[in-house]
């Protein structure tokens, strides 16, 4: 008995070194800010804050570091809730930018460091200068749009959401921006449904919702 119990603390001391070593590294946060609030350059709606991964198979991080070990690739497309944005600017392949803590925001738990030039955020997005497509519609189940394009980036669209009794329609007019892989459909009032696309490893553009060809269909000039 005297010989189980040294083995089973030494087992219990491997195991919590372990474990802490699988989490990543957390940094201070204000309570108030658990949810992305005091991170002021994201997409806001009533379902939380949020960036978008703006490159293909983005490393999330256990620490602040290229050294640390990656836990997760994020696909592109994919939001993001910052919690916190390092102060420092460093520069990685050139370009520069900033660690941020981040947590899925539709997989709450997972959380992780990222290099934010991959992230895509409200203030980085430019209005695009020689859009080439014509046509975009989209749709699925309950909710269609179509969108008219010109080359100088800028749109109108109409669209129905619902059925039966409580069929919606409306229309709306904005900007097309881009930053790095991701376009924003930038309607002149923005609400709750900001409008996001990305351009796939070869070049096709796709909705971040609706991707299959019954569902998005697209005309070029």
């Amino acid at each position: 008995m005297k010989k189980i119990i040294p083995i089973l603390l030494l087992s219990l001391l491997s195991f919590e070194e372990n474990f802490s070593q699988a989490g990543p590294k957390f940094p201070k946060i204000n309570p108030e800010c658990s949810e992305g609030k005091c991170i002021s350059d994201q997409f806001k709606t009533i379902y939380g804050y949020y960036a978008i991964v703006a490159g293909d198979m983005v490393n999330l991080r256990s620490e602040p570091s290229l050294e640390a070990t990656t836990t997760k690739s994020l696909p592109i497309s994919l939001m993001v809730t910052i919690l916190h944005i390092e102060k420092e600017t460093v520069t990685i392949n050139g370009n520069k930018g900033h660690w941020a803590f981040v947590e899925e925001s539709n997989n709450k738990g997972i959380m992780g460091w990222i290099f934010d030039y991959y992230l895509a955020t409200p203030s980085k997005f430019k209005k695009v200068q020689n859009w080439k497509y014509r046509k975009i519609l989209y749709g699925g189940g309950d909710y269609s749009a179509n969108y008219s394009c010109t080359r100088d980036g800028n749109f109108t669209s109409s669209w129905i959401a619902g059925g039966g009794d409580t069929v919606k329609s409306g229309n709306e007019k904005g900007i097309i921006k881009q930053y790095l892989k991701i376009v924003h459909l930038a309607k002149a009032i923005e609400d709750d449904f900001p409008i996001i696309y990305y351009f796939d490893d070869k070049n096709r553009l796709k909705n971040q919702i609706y991707n299959s060809d019954d569902e998005l269909k697209i005309e070029s000039f």
